[in-house]
């Protein structure tokens, strides 16, 4: 065996345990990196949640619903300083708002003259009604 070989052989378990006391460093930098984001993302002000939530969820406007998501629309609501993304509306069914009777009775069952905050989906669900 040429002398290149040897000393891998030799050196290797030393190399392969400073590797790991390596990587042990790494994760834990990793853990502290990571509690220190989310203590950062506590104090985020208000544009930079917008900000966040936009990028997250592939919006360009906020209190604009759209549709999509795991329901029929979707938007991302802010009230004050929360901001919040809400899926509504069944998928499978048909809106019927142009049906007089249809509105009354979804207005009613769904109490859409109390629905005021912009955090609901109810909100939104009566909006588009």
């Amino acid at each position: 065996m040429d002398t290149v070989g040897t000393f891998l052989l030799k050196t290797a378990p030393l190399m392969f345990h400073m590797i790991l006391e390596d990587l042990s460093l790494v994760c834990w930098m990793k853990i502290l990196t990571v509690k220190i984001l989310r203590s950062d993302a506590m104090a985020k002000n208000k544009s930079e949640k917008i900000a966040a939530g936009k990028k997250r969820h592939g919006f360009t406007e906020v209190n604009k619903p759209r549709r999509g998501g795991s329901k029929k629309f979707e938007v991302l609501a802010v009230e004050g300083d929360n901001v919040k993304y809400i899926a509504f509306g069944d998928p499978n069914m048909e809106i019927r708002k142009d049906n007089p009777a249809a509105r009354k009775s979804f207005r009613a069952r769904h109490k859409c003259d109390t629905a005021t905050s912009k955090l609901t989906a109810r909100y939104w669900s009566c909006k588009k009604w």
